[in-house]
């Protein structure tokens, strides 16, 4: 009897330990969610011929005059390159990105790097603490491929990088965020993008819900299996498609918030299992271990 109870109890407590296990899963989840902010832009991949910095100012210019205008950041990737800081003797690698255009569009964090600024950089606080040993080095000056920038700012970015406003007329740019019009989806407005420069590509947008998911008819299911298909083939070419800073950390946090949900359930389910297996077992032990009256009276009887 007293080992069936203390088993019991040993059970209880695992049981309940699980549970709590599963909370702590589920308040690590929302803490997440939270972190969570939507991007402004609609991420359009170009193919084909890529326009040169002359072509990109002329876009951007005819964009901003438009009867709507419509914010838009050309991205042009430069590789990994090496970062020295001369006053340290200091250096790193990271990989150069180029924008023109609104830079907030490239990662929301992104704030105060003019349009015109071709002598600021912007670059991630590991980058920052490597060349100066602080991850506040805003004023500092570094030396990429011969020529001087000024840190203007430093981001927790998960990889090494360096942003700039290219000089080089010769520089290609493979890709353009657009913010969206008001009511305008994001594959909208960067298919719309396309469309009136004359550009080719891929509007890529991450799995996005919005007012043209609703259908005429809730029962058209026809409606909701075309959407999703839409939704998901997007979804998988964004998947494959290069990501920014803010776009691969996303992904990680998504990743993580779906662990955290699937450890909520789990944990709890397997503490649920556990505290009533432990009860069954506990029940079956006291009834086993108390003769009812029945048997008492056939015993005396039997001994009479």
């Amino acid at each position: 009897m007293k080992g069936k109870k203390t088993s019991f109890q040993f059970r209880t407590a695992v049981g309940l330990l699980l549970c709590l296990m599963g909370v702590i899963c589920l308040f690590y989840g929302l803490r997440l969610c939270g972190t969570f902010q939507k991007n402004p832009a609609a991420s359009v991949f170009l193919s084909g011929e890529y326009p040169d910095k002359v072509q990109v100012a002329e876009i951007l210019e005819k964009e901003s005059r438009a009867e709507l205008p419509t914010d838009v950041c050309f991205y042009w990737e430069g590789g990994i390159s090496v970062l020295q800081s001369q006053k340290y003797g200091t250096q790193r690698e990271a990989m150069v990105c180029g924008l023109l255009g609104d830079a907030s569009l490239y990662d929301r964090r992104v704030q105060g790097f003019s349009k015109e600024d071709r002598e600021g950089c912007i670059i991630d606080e590991k980058t920052s603490y490597a060349l100066f040993g602080s991850r506040e080095a805003v004023g500092s000056e570094i030396l990429l491929n011969g020529k001087t920038y000024i840190v203007r700012d430093t981001i927790l970015w998960k990889q090494p990088a360096i942003l700039i406003r290219p000089t080089d007329s010769k520089s290609l740019y493979t890709r353009a965020f657009v913010r969206p019009q008001q009511g305008e989806t994001k594959k909208g407005a960067g298919e719309a993008f396309l469309l009136r420069n004359g550009l080719t590509g891929i509007s890529a947008q991450s799995m996005e819900l919005s007012k043209d998911w609703i259908p005429g008819k809730w029962s058209d299911f026809s409606f909701w299996s075309e959407k999703w298909k839409e939704l998901s083939e997007s979804f998988q070419m964004y998947l494959i498609l290069p990501k920014t800073p803010e776009e691969a950390e996303k992904i990680v946090k998504t990743v993580q918030t779906g662990a955290a949900f699937l450890g909520t359930l789990l944990l709890c389910l397997l503490g649920r299992s556990v505290i009533i297996k432990g009860t069954k077992t506990n029940e079956g032990g006291l009834s086993s271990g108390v003769p009812c009256k029945k048997n008492f009276r056939k015993r005396g009887n039997k001994k009479l």
